[in-house]
């Protein structure tokens, strides 16, 4: 049977188009200021860049100027519509070389599988609200959705590979599970931590 690495993805063998997200996000998006109520983050958008409007890029340096030459690929591409200074986010991913992941999945589960630390440093690049729902159609194994749930965001995900949807239900619902050892006021103090070392910002004294 085929690892998870080698099972290929439902609708990679097409061209990708955008124009639904776009288009449906471009109507709410008429009085939102810099990039919109509802901001869109696409990864692997190089691939298909002649079909999006103008925006910014974000790049993730997965080689971190290290290690040696491999056949994998240094760097990933998000467009986004968020205007924001921030666009590089540095994080080890090469193959079995990896930056700390701070989920207990012990081996990537799916082949395009993120990092929670890039979602949640996505999260954070496009001011996302506390309280604010996220919406990922192509989920995966819920990185983000694992992201959300660690920094009080509401989250939808979508996945048409059952066996993919059930990777990241589990992941998620783990993660819920820590939150659960927290009492109400301990779970507010534990997401102000998250919230504060997300934006580069540690809490002073730490919760009272």
């Amino acid at each position: 049977m085929p690892t998870h690495e080698q099972k290929p993805i439902h609708g990679d063998d097409e061209q990708f188009d955008p124009t639904h997200m776009i288009e449906m996000c471009a109507a709410q998006n008429s009085t939102g200021g810099a990039g919109g109520k509802f901001p869109i983050v696409l990864w692997g958008a190089n691939n298909f860049s002649h079909l999006l409007p103008p925006g910014q890029w974000l790049v993730w340096d997965k080689a971190c100027g290290a290690g040696p030459h491999s056949s994998f690929a240094d760097t990933e591409f998000a467009w986004t519509t968020r205007k924001t200074p921030r666009s590089i986010f540095h994080h080890m991913w090469m193959g079995l070389l990896r930056g700390e992941d701070s989920t207990n999945t012990s081996k990537r589960a799916h082949p395009s599988q993120k990092p929670v630390e890039l979602m949640l440093w996505c999260i954070e690049t496009a001011r996302i609200g506390l309280g604010k729902t996220i919406l990922d159609p192509y989920m995966g194994s819920g990185s983000t959705g694992v992201a959300a749930v660690r920094t009080g965001r509401k989250f939808i995900g979508v996945e048409i590979d059952r066996e993919y949807f059930d990777i990241a239900c589990k992941r998620m619902s783990d993660e819920q599970a820590q939150f659960k050892m927290f009492s109400e006021e301990e779970l507010g103090d534990q997401l102000m931590i998250a919230n504060a070392e997300l934006r580069g910002r540690p809490l002073a004294d730490g919760p009272a």
